[in-house]
Parts: structure tokens; C-alpha cells; sequence
């Protein structure tokens, strides 16, 4: 038995998608609730660069792969 790789990224993606929705709304709320001052300014842009940095690395390390092969389980 074997699952095409493919599989995977897409799950992936899904959960990329999932965390990058809950970061927009954190950064609303950060935004539309919170005082603006230096602190939350600093802690939302590190929070920004975190993401970026973590998607990068996941691309960095997903690119050279071959999607098309299928893994096998069994």
C-alpha cells in the first residue's frame, strides 16, 4: 500500500493556512485592543518575522522534494 507525498503538503497546507488565520486575528486584536505602544509594537513584529522566518525554512526544506513519488506503509 502507498500514499502519494502529495498527500502530505496538502495537509500541510491546510494547517499553514489554520495557524495563518489565527495569527491574523491575534495581530487584529493586538492592533484593535491593545494599547500601542513600544512593547506590543516590538512583540507583534517579532511574532511577524517568527512567522516568516518558520515559513521560509518549511519552504527551504519542502522545495527539493519529489511530490510525485508515493510512500510506502507496508
Amino acid at each position: 500500500m502507498a500514499i502519494p507525498l502529495y498527500i502530505f503538503l496538502c495537509l500541510y497546507l491546510v494547517l499553514i493556512v489554520v495557524c495563518l488565520i489565527f495569527a491574523f486575528f491575534n495581530i487584529y486584536h493586538i492592533i484593535r485592543f491593545g494599547s500601542l505602544n513600544f512593547t506590543t509594537v516590538f512583540s507583534s513584529f517579532l511574532f511577524l518575522v517568527g512567522i516568516i522566518v518558520t515559513l521560509w525554512i518549511s519552504y527551504q526544506w519542502l522545495s527539493p522534494v519529489n511530490w510525485q513519488e508515493a510512500a510506502r506503509i507496508f
